[in-house]
């Protein structure tokens, strides 16, 4: 089955929006058992959108398209897709009524079109704007027409388009997958044995995907049942972690820091960080999770010198003879904050983040850490992280998690 997903929109075809919406949907898809085989843009063109929405529609069974549907002059796409199913249209007074106890009594020329509907198409409801969803279908292809705006399509999607399609596509076999995350390994060390499973298992298809500080393999096989495809799936699955266990992590986001959130929490441990190069990117990472109050204590951005001997009580003489990026600066980093805060465990970073800051001794990217634990000496390590500022200030997040989820295991 050939699934294909296409952004509407001047905007994102000049690169001023984001295509995040194309990126959720096939996630979605994936994780309902269906595969997407292409993603297009297509701008606000009539004649362009026409042609390139004919194409998808003849090498696809499935097409979702977003954009395009609002009522100014420059959203087409409800025109172009009712002329290709030779559609006309008609009022809609359910949809103005809704519009109605939405934005007022008052109906005027915007809120009309978008109660203008075409006739040809199921109308998926709009709970969140102005301008609903439409789903075409002939005997070989549906067209799924969602809005463009993210909030707005991720909630269509989810109420509406995908119960349509799993529904529609009941009997057609699926994609299923499992993943496994690994910390503190590169891909090289990985790639040999994923090399071997797929020969010996050939129905499995394998993937590593990187992230800052740390990938994940990903195994996806087509089966009728989802129990069969399981237990297929998890024959690799047990290769990997069998191997690389003390590496591996779950969570139900797959982030790191959302596997330290119900580490922490099942455990009634506390933490708390004290962030220097990081800058708080460590405590946002940890508190972007609702809950986190139930084991985060705080943290400290200890950019300075000054407030790492104000808040941490690092000697001023230590910062002047070594510096901050080193060794012992960081293990009184730690020390001072496990005294201050009485946490469990606690983290502290110092580093050059760049792009500017390094020497030859002490390039940008280099990293000092420590993991304590009240009452037992601190896990203090050196390490260098690759990239921009942006790619550093990510990894140095991940790998310090990483660090944290290994020595809590």
């Amino acid at each position: 089955m050939n699934i294909e997903v296409i952004a509407i929109g001047n905007e994102v075809v000049s690169g001023v929006t984001v295509n995040t919406n194309a990126a959720h949907i096939s996630s979605e898809l994936m994780r309902a058992g269906f595969r997407v085989n292409r993603h297009s843009a297509l701008p606000d063109n009539k004649k362009i959108l026409e042609s390139g929405l004919k194409e998808a529609l003849e090498r696809n069974q499935l097409v979702i398209a977003t954009g395009g549907l609002g009522p100014t002059c420059d959203d087409v796409t409800r025109q172009v897709a009712a002329s290709l199913f030779h559609s006309g249209f008609h009022y809609d007074e359910s949809i103005a009524n809704e519009l109605k106890q939405r934005y007022g009594s008052f109906i005027d020329a915007t809120l009309k079109d978008q109660a203008t509907v075409p006739d040809k198409a199921l109308i998926l409801r709009n709970k969140i704007g102005s301008a609903p969803g439409f789903v075409f279908k002939n005997e070989q292809v549906r067209l799924i027409l969602l809005p463009g705006v993210p909030v707005e399509m991720r909630a269509m999607l989810e109420e509406a388009a995908l119960p349509y399609i799993k529904q529609e596509f009941q009997n057609v076999s699926r994609h299923y997958s499992k993943v496994i995350n690994l910390v503190g390994l590169p891909e090289s060390a990985v790639d040999p044995l994923l090399r071997r499973i797929e020969i010996e298992y050939p129905h499995i298809e394998c993937g590593i995907y990187p992230s800052l500080g740390y990938i994940s393999v990903h195994f996806s096989t087509l089966a009728s049942e989802e129990k069969e495809a399981q237990n297929l799936l998890d024959i690799p699955y047990k290769i990997i972690l069998d191997k690389f266990k003390d590496n591996s992590f779950e969570s139900p986001s797959g982030r790191l820091s959302h596997a330290i959130h119900e580490r922490f929490i099942q455990n009634k441990w506390t933490l708390s960080v004290a962030e220097s190069c990081s800058g708080g990117s460590l405590a946002a990472a940890l508190t972007q999770i609702p809950g986190a109050s139930q084991y985060f204590l705080g943290g400290l951005v200890v950019y300075s010198d000054k407030l790492k001997e104000h808040f941490l009580h690092v000697p001023k003489q230590l910062l002047l003879d070594i510096g901050a990026v080193s060794e012992e600066v960081v293990t009184a980093m730690i020390e001072g904050l496990l005294n201050e805060t009485k946490s469990d465990f606690g983290i502290a970073i110092t580093g050059i983040a760049g792009p500017t800051g390094g020497t030859e001794k002490k390039p940008v990217g280099t990293v000092w850490a420590a993991i304590g634990r009240k009452g037992l000496p601190p896990f203090v390590w050196q390490f260098h992280a690759r990239g921009n500022r942006e790619m550093i200030l990510g990894r140095i997040v991940n790998i310090v998690l990483g660090q944290l989820w290994r020595l809590t295991n």
